[in-house]
């Protein structure tokens, strides 16, 4: 359990924070979750049965995940703004995906990115946009490298850790206190039909 928690804890290190130690904010948390969820890396079969369904991104075959996809646009028109501006900048990746000129193709997705406004309110104040990376990185980074081990979450009569409680322990290592149960309720803020799905992200150059 102890090399759980540290597996953990360095891995949080790594992904919450840059070389600085300052903690990575909201442009990350919309990155990780285009290529997290909207915009998968494409398997050999379905590049060979729907070529016309993957592109190329920075050396990268990917393939839009039309029925996550969807449900964000569902959540854009009724005015979430982390969901617009997620379901924009994959937009932006798919459409400049075929620009070989790189100052071209910056300047392409930083204004069709940057530059659009967010659909309705932007929603509650600083601290849920602050906050959306790090609940990105425990249900998409964390808890999945635990779950052949542990799980998920445990009861009063559950002996032994969770998924979740070792990543609680973690964060508090790196000085960023949730409780357990605050780590649960964002894993199961992500619904089932997405657990399963986990991969690791492309990373963003």
């Amino acid at each position: 359990m102890d090399v759980a928690i540290t597996e953990t804890e360095e891995r949080a290190k790594e992904l919450l924070f840059d070389r600085k130690g300052k903690r990575w904010g909201i442009e990350a948390a919309i990155g990780e979750w285009v290529f997290q969820f909207v915009l998968l890396k494409a398997t050999v079969s379905e590049i060979r049965l729907a070529p016309n369904e993957v592109f190329d991104w920075q050396g990268t075959t990917l393939r839009y995940n039309a029925g996550i996809g969807h449900l964000l646009i569902a959540d854009a028109r009724a005015g979430d703004w982390f969901c617009d501006r997620v379901i924009c900048c994959a937009a932006a990746v798919m459409l400049t995906g075929g620009i070989s000129d790189p100052e071209l193709r910056t300047y392409v997705e930083g204004r069709l990115t940057v530059g659009i406004p967010s659909i309705g309110k932007r929603g509650p104040g600083r601290s849920k946009k602050d906050n959306a990376y790090r609940d990105m990185v425990i249900v998409g980074r964390l808890i999945p490298p635990l779950l052949d081990r542990f799980d998920p979450t445990r009861n009063a009569a559950t002996k032994g850790e969770s998924a979740c409680s070792i990543v609680s322990k973690a964060l508090a290592r790196v000085g960023m206190h949730m409780s357990e149960g605050a780590v649960e309720r964002v894993w199961e803020k992500l619904p089932p039909s997405m657990r399963g799905g986990l991969s690791p992200s492309v990373p963003i150059k």
